[in-house]
């Protein structure tokens, strides 16, 4: 897209890391929704290899640059299209190539062609292509749709048909763009009720007509010739672009995120687990994200002299946050002190061959050396961002709250002795702050579901101790109390649990398979709360003080492992099936009208009653024509939002599978971490203000 929507076309010069240089200079113009598009995929390095010497917001004043083509990347709406339109008419640039993130409507096309065949604009306009990107791939196997609050917007009590069709139509559209990006029609799976069936249904509706329009069908052609990886883009007014795939080898199975077989897809509510959600965790990109600024795989954060630092973590080019990013801390602290002293030795044989005198082991060294110079920075990085992120954990007591929690969420909730100690934690004022202890309780509410009904006195004891400590930080006290009436209102409606999947004391194929969980802690651990020192061997001591377990896997983990594996019981008996390469529609009138009592987040209502759902609709497989046995790839997209723990756990769960490891693609509306959850959460109050939980 980048190069024109061309092959790449090379001149003899070559980037100081060998890579390939464009010999075609350009203007890059683009939306924020696809700046974040753009942003985990091309470094400023990377983006003028490709040619873009100049890379603006197209709603920001711009000034002429007549000899050089532009390359304009937007979402097809009609502001944008008026932009576009404007440019071509005040010849801007020598020529434009549009593309848009999705289908570009036909009226905002009509639209077009009249504006600049009016303004006389229309013979700078090289290409229109609509290049399905509607997404952000943040990893191989992670992507988000950037689509904030959708837990809240399908949850709330006020929600309307028109926001509920814009917000559903809008994650539609999204997969769709990843389902063409890969290139694989992928089996659809989904829970009864709630927004994933709406969505399964809309995807299994849009895939299917999709594959049997003449005008549509060559985005479909991989997975016809039974591979994956980049189905393609399709011209809004001319020949199919090119398809885009962020992957990364991946031993024996090939490559990370690109799929060779056909995959499932299984969609799930954030409703499954929002306890989850606030568990504090041990694992390192976890945690930089918990207590941390880190956005679109950029990180921000003061180091001890007060200096500002950023940087981008990306696991294609950074070797030490792809092996360690979903480890324990305590062994990514360890692996950095063993990186660092690798790099020392490193650096002295650099040295002593540059010392010899010999022309030839000087020119070696040279070359050696400026690889090793951005080898040292990365691991500087780390080395500030271990300390960082370290400094935050001992502040707030993070490594007492997260074992305790892992106890809970393994089950350990029942006794009395269990409650004192976890009563005495809330309690402690030098322990945490509110929002940790808010969470902590969220994490205890959700998992004992029968705590109102038959621990009432424990659950008033909660309640105090969160009023106590809201008052002596100035909070509002009838939020958290929205907030935890929200949580057992979601329990009770889903029985507890997700299609009855629970953690049961250390049950779980995490403890025997190797899944990494959120990490559990050890009950005898404890670590100093002395301040840090700027010495690494000072935070690696206290890191080796936290010997966290791995946990069990997150019923996330726990039902994408039932349906890879083909088995049938409590959690994936209920799925409802969409295959849009066979099976039929359900043309009667009035089908979803008769299915009425839908649970959407917290209201019982006929959603499926609204206009946007009624006439012509999907219908789920019957259990004789469903394909039977086990799948080696699979795509995993919670609406409403997921954890990077989550997304590690099951990540895990896949590498460790035998004979050979699974392949799966973890997706969601959103990238959740604790602050933005609560935030959302906090929404549902009528208290709710700006934000700040005052």
């Amino acid at each position: 897209m980048i190069n024109l929507n061309s092959e790449l076309s090379v001149s003899a010069q070559k980037g100081g890391s060998g890579h390939v240089w464009s010999d075609k200079w350009k203007v890059l113009i683009y939306d924020k929704a696809s700046r974040s598009t753009v942003a985990p995929l091309l470094s400023v390095q990377g983006l003028r290899q490709l040619g873009i010497t100049v890379y603006m917001m197209v709603d920001t004043p711009r000034q002429k640059i007549p000899d050089v083509p532009a390359v304009y990347f937007l979402k097809p709406t009609l502001e944008n299209v008026q932009i576009v339109a404007r440019d071509c008419n005040q010849g801007l640039y020598q020529s434009v190539h549009v593309n848009f993130s999705s289908t570009l409507p036909r009226a905002l096309l009509e639209h077009l062609a009249e504006a600049t065949s009016k303004g006389g604009g229309s013979q700078r306009v090289a290409r229109l292509m609509d290049q399905y990107l509607d997404f952000v791939s943040l990893e191989p196997c992670l992507f988000t749709l950037e689509r904030p609050l959708t837990y809240y917007n399908y949850s709330k009590d006020n929600v309307n048909e028109k926001e509920l069709t814009t917000c559903l139509n809008e994650i539609v559209n999204g997969l769709f763009s990843v389902v063409v990006t890969l290139g694989m029609v992928p089996i659809i799976r989904a829970p009864v009720g709630g927004p994933a069936e709406m969505i399964a249904r809309q995807l299994d509706d849009k895939l299917r007509k999709a594959m049997r329009n003449s005008k549509t069908q060559h985005l479909f052609q991989q997975d016809n010739n039974g591979t994956g990886g980049g189905g393609g883009g399709g011209s809004s007014g001319g020949s199919g672009g090119n398809g885009h795939t962020h992957s990364k080898g991946n031993g024996e199975t090939g490559q990370e995120g690109v799929l060779r077989e056909r995959p499932v897809m299984v969609l799930l509510d954030r409703g499954i687990d929002l306890g989850q959600v606030l568990h504090h965790t041990s694992l390192y990109q976890p945690l930089v994200d918990d207590l941390l600024d880190f956005q679109l795989n950029r990180v921000s954060f003061t180091k001890d002299d007060a200096q500002k630092s950023s940087f981008t973590l990306d696991p294609n080019v950074d070797d030490f946050w792809n092996q360690y990013g979903g480890q324990l801390f305590p062994d990514a602290v360890e692996g950095n002190t063993t990186d660092r002293s690798r790099l020392a030795k490193e650096e002295q044989q650099i040295s002593s061959s540059g010392q010899t005198g010999d022309m030839s082991n000087i020119a070696s060294a040279v070359a050696s050396l400026e690889r090793h110079m951005e080898h040292k920075k990365r691991s500087n990085d780390h080395f500030h961002l271990l300390e960082a992120t370290m400094k935050v954990i001992v502040a707030r007591s993070l490594h007492e709250f997260q074992p305790y929690e892992e106890n809970i969420v393994s089950g350990r909730f029942l006794q009395s002795a269990d409650h004192e100690k976890y009563l005495t934690l809330l309690g402690n004022p030098q322990k945490g702050t509110y929002m940790d202890k808010l969470r902590f309780c969220i994490v205890w509410i959700s998992r004992d579901v029968n705590m109102a009904s038959e621990r009432p006195e424990l659950l008033q004891n909660l309640i105090l101790v969160m009023d106590e400590i809201a008052l002596s930080e100035h909070k509002n006290k009838n939020i958290h109390l929205h907030i935890f009436q929200h949580v057992q209102q979601v329990q009770r409606l889903s029985g507890g649990g997700y299609a009855a999947v629970e953690h049961q004391n250390g049950r779980g194929s995490g403890l025997n398979n190797g899944g990494t969980g959120s990490g559990s802690g050890n009950g005898g651990a404890s670590w100093s709360l002395s301040g840090l020192t700027k010495t690494m061997g000072a935070v690696l001591a206290k890191a080796k003080e936290w010997i966290p377990k791995a946990a069990p896997d997150t019923k996330i983990t726990q039902v994408m492992s039932n349906v890879m594996l083909g088995k049938t019981d409590a959690s994936t008996a209920s799925l409802l099936y969409f295959d849009p390469k066979i099976g039929k529609f359900e043309r009667k009138r009035g089908f979803f009208e008769e299915r009425c009592g839908v649970v959407c987040g917290l209201l019982e209502i006929d959603l499926f009653s609204f206009s946007c759902f009624s006439g012509t609709k999907s219908v789920s497989l019957a259990q004789e024509s469903r394909r039977k046995g086990s799948h080696n790839a699979g795509i995993t997209f919670v609406v409403g939002g997921v954890t990077y723990t989550e997304y590690h756990n099951i990540k895990e769960w896949a590498k460790k599978q035998k004979p050979i490891p699974k392949n799966i693609i973890v997706g969601s509306t959103s990238m959740l971490n604790a602050e933005n959850f609560i935030d959302e959460l906090s929404r549902f109050s009528p208290d709710y203000n700006t934000g700040s939980m005052d």
